[in-house]
């Protein structure tokens, strides 16, 4: 099949034949794949690089150069090279890095033998000196492992809540490095009917008489406002009316072994309470109660607060109005305390005090007796 291209096995021009064959690619006689034919693609041997011969000097050290005009002392002395004057160092007979080891050579007395001997305890300091940062961070580091996260919370909060030094020297008096557990304590209540105007005129009077405990009603401090009325000192805890304007309690506490306490559901009374442990007495629930003047004393609302403890006392503005505890008249919740406290089913006692709480601003209206307080199991005086 001449001048048809076709496959090297498939041409009819064999050797038996006796006839050449052509290239396809040139038209000369030899097959296409021979390597002359000057249309065959040429291939080029891939260049062979020389590798570099590294003729940097050597870093091995030649001998040590000998210095004739500094040092002249070197001059008597034989030249050496580096190895002749190179020995190897001694085995140190102790590991500087441990403890002190026996020597390899000295023989070991075994360890049935051995008895570890009776920690030696340091010596007691007689004198109180000046001591070094290492010792007065290890102290103050103890004391913090005393005191719990919660005082140390409270603590800072205080520290935070003071507008200048005076109040940071009061708080930090007043902490006594951790919460006291007093035999006494001194309670205030205050009706503030708008706790924000009022609380420099609260700041004062729990100064003035060193109160430990205040106990606010119609506080009118709402959930959007967390951080209002704080009291360097003190710690806020605050029950804000939700369902309606004006109303709230809130309870101020200095740093004692004191806890808030959740009230239970009330229906016509708000209350914030705090549970403290005295000193040679059993626990201690104190509890900021308000009544409306508009809602009714309910049993229900008195039993769930008296269940909070062996030891209550409900503090606060209650307006119930009674003849015995020297209001001009009686009221619905006045005569309705009254019936409760001659129950026996109803252990309690009101301790109200000797001056009226209430002055109205109207002539005509005579002062009353509205804010006092009712004790289950606890000793108040007034």
């Amino acid at each position: 099949m001449p001048g048809v291209p076709h496959w090297t096995r498939e041409c009819p021009r064999t050797r038996e034949s006796g006839e050449k064959p052509e290239c396809v690619n040139c038209g000369q006689l030899h097959t296409a794949n021979y390597r002359g034919c000057p249309k065959a693609p040429k291939f080029t041997p891939p260049k062979q690089y020389k590798r570099r011969e590294n003729n940097r000097p050597s870093r091995a050290p030649e001998g040590l150069i000998q210095n004739d005009a500094n040092f002249p002392e070197l001059k008597a002395k034989p030249s050496r090279s580096a190895t002749a004057a190179f020995r190897p160092a001694p085995a140190p007979s102790s590991n500087p890095w441990g403890r002190n080891q026996p020597s390899r050579a000295a023989q070991e007395p075994p360890r049935e033998s051995t008895r570890r001997a009776a920690p030696v305890p340091p010596p007691a300091t007689t004198a109180v000196g000046p001591s070094s940062f290492g010792d007065d961070i290890q102290t103050v580091m103890a004391v913090l492992r005393a005191v719990s996260s919660a005082e140390i919370s409270d603590f800072a909060r205080d520290l935070r809540a003071c507008r200048n030094t005076d109040e940071k020297l009061l708080v930090s008096f007043n902490s006594q490095v951790g919460r006291r557990k007093p035999k006494n304590i001194t309670l205030l209540s205050f009706n503030a009917n708008g706790l924000q105007s009022n609380v420099p005129e609260l700041t004062k009077c729990m100064s003035e008489y060193n109160i430990d405990i205040a106990l606010i009603q119609e506080t009118f401090l709402k959930p959007n406002m967390p951080k209002a009325c704080a009291i360097a000192g003190y710690v806020q805890i605050r029950t804000d009316r939700t369902h309606g304007r004006k109303g709230g309690t809130a309870l101020y506490k200095r740093s004692l072994h004191c806890c808030p306490l959740d009230i239970p559901p009330l229906t016509n009374m708000e209350a914030t309470g705090c549970r403290l442990a005295i000193t040679d007495h059993s626990v201690l629930v104190i509890v900021s109660v308000y009544l409306s003047p508009s809602k009714r004393l309910l049993r229900s609302d008195l039993r769930a607060l008296f269940a909070l403890g062996d030891a209550v006392i409900l503090f606060g503005d209650l307006n119930c109005k009674s003849t015995r505890w020297g209001c001009p008249v009686n009221n619905y919740n006045g005569n309705k305390l009254n019936r409760l406290e001659d129950r026996r089913n109803f252990d309690f006692e009101n301790i109200t005090p000797s001056a009226a709480t209430y002055v109205p601003n109207n002539d005509r209206h005579r002062p009353s007796v509205l804010d006092f307080a009712i004790t289950k199991g606890g000793r108040l005086k007034s």
